[in-house]
């Protein structure tokens, strides 16, 4: 049953068990929330391997749209952390109520203006024909969801930032489970006749949103957060919008970047053809399974470097760095040894066409052996960020996408004859350099001078 829990501890709690508090709840929640996707090509698969590269290159146009919204949130989460370290409590409340309003807004206007390009977006990145119909069709039923989306990702983001990362793990959960449950129903014949196919995926993922928000609505007022959200009197604070906005850009420009990255990695396995970006959407799929873990402890990371920070604990902050390393690599490594050794069992649960199987298998077996390196990169970005220093974050995440991974793929795919060997190989050696460039960074310690 769930309890109006408190805070974890970050400025003078235990090391070890604290990130393990904050970051086993984040991972968990970001572990389920791709589970999203893979239950969509799980269902989705059973239509063909044209509609599983149709839901891979939705994904991307979906993250696309998210981004635009989501460094407004982590810049909202960077603040109330700070605000938090420094106890100012009264002043956390009010970025939170002016952040969730302005959100909102936001959020129904880009989906706005998403809805009547979509074509054309995909136009531009070169998937046209059967791909381009099936992405429209669950790209029109998710699109209903992701302003409800928007605002889930906001409340968690300022909750998280109180310490409290229990909640986001029960809203995630139930989101999941709808989306589980509606899914095969909308998308084969249970309720309409001939099934809704992609576009009824998307219309499950999108009920589970607006439930999950509901829910999210009813645990805020009952009491079950750390925050007190009051709207009564409302005015808008344009002032710290515009802090809270100038903050969130680098975190925008940085997803906008990933975004722009996976394109382009589906744009050089479309070079190949129809069966590789099938490859390249089923091991993507595996990558960002393992690496939700991760990115659960690096938005933990990001938490505590925030709060110590504003309590300029900067000792702390590296014990943390530390200690999340150490504990997240005890999840990881097994990952990757079964990866390396069984890779082939993964794609066989979404299709039997053994040249997709064999690409699938090479793709996880090779890039699997850089999720450690990965792992450190992430950690020395959300460390930086968290500080307030969200531009440098942003520096060294797209470098490696932009610099090093996708024109590496490119050339050895283009210039080198890899084939689909070079997609992989590219994205091995770029999330090596990541962890370097990370750790140089890191140590660098430019991030202190950075004051919100």
């Amino acid at each position: 049953m769930l309890s109006k829990s408190t805070s974890v501890n970050l400025l003078s709690g235990n090391i070890h068990s604290s990130f393990r508090q904050l970051a086993l709840p984040l991972a968990f929640s970001f572990l389920l929330y791709q589970m999203n996707g893979i239950v969509d090509k799980y269902w989705i698969s059973f239509l063909g391997d044209k509609e599983i590269a149709a839901i891979g290159v939705s994904e991307q146009m979906r993250l696309m749209v998210f981004t635009l919204g989501i460094g407004f949130a982590i810049g909202t989460g960077v603040v109330v952390a700070r605000r938090i370290g420094e106890g100012k409590h009264e002043e956390a409340n009010h970025t939170a109520n002016q952040a969730i309003v302005t959100m909102f807004f936001y959020a129904i206007a880009i989906c706005l203006l998403f809805y009547f390009n979509m074509r054309n977006l995909l136009d531009l990145f070169g998937f046209t024909g059967e791909i381009q119909d099936y992405s429209v069709n669950y790209l029109k039923g998710i699109l209903w969801g992701i302003p409800f989306n928007f605002l889930i990702f906001q409340t968690n983001a300022i909750i998280r930032s109180t310490g409290n990362t229990k909640y986001a793990m029960i809203i995630i959960s139930l989101t999941i489970l709808i989306n589980a449950v509606l899914s095969p129903l909308l998308i084969f014949d249970f309720i309409f006749e001939g099934g809704l196919g992609a576009f009824g995926a998307g219309i499950a993922t999108s009920i589970a949103q607006i439930s999950g928000l509901m829910i999210s609505i009813i645990l805020i007022s009952k009491g079950y957060t750390n925050l007190n959200f009051k709207f009564k009197g409302f005015k808008l604070d344009l002032s710290l919008i515009k802090r809270i906005t100038l903050r969130g850009i680098p975190s925008t420009l940085q997803y906008l970047s990933l975004f722009f990255n996976r394109m382009g990695m589906f744009v050089v396995a479309n070079m190949i053809g129809v069966e590789t970006v099938t490859s390249y959407t089923l091991g993507l799929s595996f990558d960002l399974f393992v690496f939700m873990p991760i990115f659960g402890a690096g938005v933990a990371m990001e938490i505590i470097a925030g709060q110590n920070r504003g309590a300029n604990k900067i000792d702390r902050i590296f014990k943390y760095f530390y200690s999340g390393l150490l504990q997240v690599s005890v999840i990881i490594i097994p990952m990757v040894v079964g990866a390396y050794f069984y890779s082939d069992l993964f794609s066989k649960i979404f299709t039997n066409d053994p040249n997709i199987i064999l690409q699938t298998s090479e793709y996880i077996a090779i890039t699997s052996l850089s999720y450690i390196f990965f792992g450190i990169g992430i950690f020395c970005t959300r460390v930086v960020s968290g500080a307030g220093d969200t531009w440098m974050s942003f520096i060294m995440y797209s470098s490696v996408l932009f610099i090093i991974q996708l024109p590496l793929s490119y050339i050895l795919v283009k210039y080198y004859d890899f084939g689909f060997a070079g997609v992989y190989w590219g994205v091995f050696i770029s999330y090596v350099l990541f962890a370097i460039i990370g750790l140089i960074l890191l140590y660098s310690k430019r991030w202190l001078r950075i004051k919100l």
